[in-house]
Parts: C-alpha cells; sequence; structure tokens
C-alpha cells in the first residue's frame, strides 16, 4: 500500500559499512527498509520480510519428498511434490491408471535453488504448491550453478538448463504416480527460452514459458544493464 509516514529508525554496520533500518507505515501493513551505505552514499536498498505460503496452496492435499537429478558430473537435489489420494481424487486430475500429469519447472538466469527464492519470495515453491494441490505433481531442483562448481567455460544454455531440465524430465516419468504421456515442462525467463529446445530432446505433453525474452539474449541483456545502470 501507499506510504503513510515512517514510524522508526535504527542505525547498526555491517562488514564494517553503517547500515540503517527503516519502519515504513504504509495503508496495508508496516514494512522495513535496510539501507546500507558506501562512503555515504546508498549502495543497497533491501525490503526484509519473511516467506509465507501463497492462499491457494494447501499443504495437506500433497506430500513432497526428495529426488536426485543426475546430471553429467553433478548431483542435483531436488523436490517431488505429489497431489494426495493420487488415485482418483486429486482434483480430478487422476487417469484410469490413478496417474496424474507432471510438471518440470526450469529456472532462470542465475544460481538459484529449487525454489528460485529470491529475497522472501520463492516462486517456484509457490508454483509447485499450487498445482499440487490442484492434482498436478511438479519436479523442482537446484540447478547446477548453485549446486555444482561450474567453469565459466563450461557455462552454457545446454550445460547449466538444457541437459539437467531433459534429466529432470526423465526422472518424472519414472515415478509410479507420473503418467509419462502428460509431463510438461515450465520455464522462467532463460529456462523459458529454453523450453523449446528442451521440447525437442524429450517426449513432453507440452510446455509454458513465462517470462521468455522475445528478442535475442545479447540485446535483452544490454538494455537490462542500460536500465540498472540508470537506476543505480
Amino acid at each position: 500500500g501507499a506510504l503513510r509516514e515512517v514510524v522508526g529508525a535504527k542505525r547498526t554496520t555491517e562488514t564494517g559499512r553503517p547500515v540503517a533500518i527503516v519502519t515504513a507505515r504504509c495503508d496495508e501493513a508496516d514494512q522495513s527498509v535496510r539501507c546500507t551505505f558506501d562512503e555515504g552514499d546508498i549502495d543497497t536498498v533491501r525490503f526484509p520480510a519473511e516467506y509465507s505460503p501463497p492462499a491457494y496452496a494447501d499443504e495437506s492435499a500433497f506430500t513432497e519428498r526428495t529426488v536426485t537429478v543426475e546430471g553429467t558430473g553433478c548431483s542435483l537435489s531436488g523436490t517431488l511434490s505429489v497431489p494426495g489420494g493420487v488415485a482418483g481424487s486429486a482434483g480430478g486430475r487422476a487417469d484410469a491408471g490413478g496417474t496424474v500429469p507432471g510438471v518440470v519447472l526450469v529456472h532462470g538466469s542465475g544460481a538459484h535453488g529449487r525454489d528460485e527464492t529470491i529475497g522472501p519470495n520463492k516462486p517456484f515453491r509457490d508454483l509447485a504448491w499450487g498445482l499440487a494441490t490442484r492434482g498436478v505433481a511438479v519436479l523442482r531442483y537446484e540447478k547446477r550453478t548453485a549446486a555444482c562448481d561450474v567453469p565459466p567455460g563450461d557455462r552454457d544454455v545446454d550445460n547449466i538448463v538444457v541437459e539437467d531440465a531433459v534429466q529432470a524430465v526423465d526422472l518424472l516419468g519414472a515415478q509410479d504416480e507420473i503418467d509419462p504421456d502428460r509431463r510438461y515442462v515450465v520455464g522462467h525467463s532463460l529456462g523459458a527460452t529454453c523450453t523449446p529446445r528442451i521440447a525437442e530432446r524429450t517426449a513432453l505433453a507440452g510446455g509454458a514459458m513465462l517470462a521468455a525474452n522475445a528478442r535475442p539474449l545479447t540485446a535483452v541483456v544490454r538494455d537490462q544493464r542500460r536500465y540498472l545502470l540508470s537506476v543505480t
């Protein structure tokens, strides 16, 4: 909501640099604002908060178990969310054999964990729990650049995105609860851009691209850098 007033402020230090934590009262809630300073100028601004599950997720409607995506030279720990009562009661999505459709979530650029955590936000957990609540199993896993040491020269999209996603799709299809003919990929950002390439290399029923770039990546990165420099 809109800012109403500042109701508190305190100073501290972090790695030798001054930090100011301001409490802003907004229309709907109070929000902390954490400002780190470097030689008198604001260096970073953060909005500390805690994660809370979305209202559409019913944690009693599914179970979760740990799985491992065996990528080339790198084991990627993951979480499989499986709708409860798969044999017929999973939101009406189970087929005659009692299996459900399954989705693999593919990260954007950066060293992301399985939840694609950014600050207090966990968008991949939100997606997994929301879909599992509605009868769709979801596999999310640690990205290679977060789980393993990847030399810069090996960081192409095949090595850090596509090949691991293909292994994840294969792993998903091998689970007893999953209908192998109803496997999907949902990619975000860079993962979305790579979704067509993933689909070329494994059998999918379909895919979804969230925030995929419609222009060449080199053009997108240039504009992103220009924007970031204009606001810093």
